[in-house]
């Protein structure tokens, strides 16, 4: 029995992970809110209905965009071995 992670989807011609499928429809989407909101407020600058499109625009960046935190393991930097050097 295989588990979630590693299955695969059986598609009409392809062999695709959930997870993989998920990530570009995610994108996609993104993409097409992102492009979306990014003309209205390009195509209607004396607007005053604008804070919608700044909205929408902000969410899928705090979406993508993780957010800091310094226990991190992924943001966190290695310390230099000294005795690895060479002087």
């Amino acid at each position: 029995m295989t588990s979630p992670t590693t299955a695969e989807w059986h598609l009409c011609c392809s062999n695709t992970s959930p997870d993989a499928l998920r990530f570009i429809i995610m994108c996609v989407i993104s993409l097409a809110v992102l492009s979306f909101c990014l003309y209205e407020l390009a195509a209607k600058p004396e607007s005053n209905d604008r804070a919608i499109y700044w909205s929408m625009l902000s969410t899928i960046v705090s979406i993508w965009v993780p957010s800091p935190s310094i226990g991190d393991e992924r943001a966190s930097f290695a310390p230099l071995d000294e005795t690895k050097t060479s002087h």
